[in-house]
């Protein structure tokens, strides 16, 4: 039986067998996650990141992470998931971005990014399913697992569906999103290997499905 559920202290031996079972590959396209001994130890401490896991069994097999902005990005989250290879093309990556959601709602945060490799076209479908949009992407930002540098696309979703932008905040050349115009609002915040397979139904599969 799978189930999702917040990650605590009596996960932390299933997370790091989970952790030794991401390959080394795919953990290169998660830097920022630190899949390491020390940061799993810290995942079940008093942090304002909040984490859920898929739970198989005695296993965990999938784990989804939001990690609150501070300053003047307080209202955006980071949101990063990932899920054992074997358990791919099951639509738990999917399930868990909207799990991040919630997590990302629980904390007051209005609006939610996610970074991927250019070349993870699994991921960028599965984000855009949920909603997600592409809002930037960086030039040979990040280098993959065989050392060759990558294009970062940076994609976000705000919570309530709209788009918040002022003519204070533009610069010459800056675009906006369609229809951003008219979903102009003004509020104060609160307070990655490429894919290499498909689904049965053609669904490019990536870590995050």
């Amino acid at each position: 039986m799978i189930d999702v559920r917040p990650l605590t202290a009596e996960h932390r031996q299933a997370v790091q067998a989970f952790v030794e079972r991401i390959p080394w590959r795919d953990r290169s396209f998660l830097d920022r996650t630190l899949l390491t001994q020390v940061a799993v130890n810290s995942w079940t401490q008093a942090v304002p990141a909040r984490r859920s896991v898929v739970v198989e069994g005695d296993d965990v097999v999938a784990l989804v992470t939001v990690v609150p902005g501070t300053g003047w990005v307080g209202h955006v989250g980071d949101l990063r998931v990932i899920v054992q290879p074997d358990r791919r093309g099951r639509g738990l990556g999917e399930r868990l971005v909207r799990e991040g959601l919630t997590l990302a709602r629980s904390l007051g945060l209005q609006k939610v990014t996610v970074e991927i490799m250019s070349t993870n076209a699994g991921a960028e479908s599965m984000f855009g399913a949920v909603g997600f949009t592409r809002e930037a992407v960086l030039r040979d930002h990040v280098v993959d697992g065989d050392g060759h540098y990558q294009d970062l696309v940076v994609m976000s979703l705000w919570l309530d569906g709209g788009y918040r932008s002022s003519t204070a905040g533009s610069w010459p050349g800056m675009i906006a999103p369609p229809g951003a115009a008219s979903r102009r609002r003004v509020s104060k915040p609160s307070s990655m290997a490429p894919t290499s397979k498909t689904t049965g139904n053609g669904r490019p599969v990536s870590m995050f499905s």
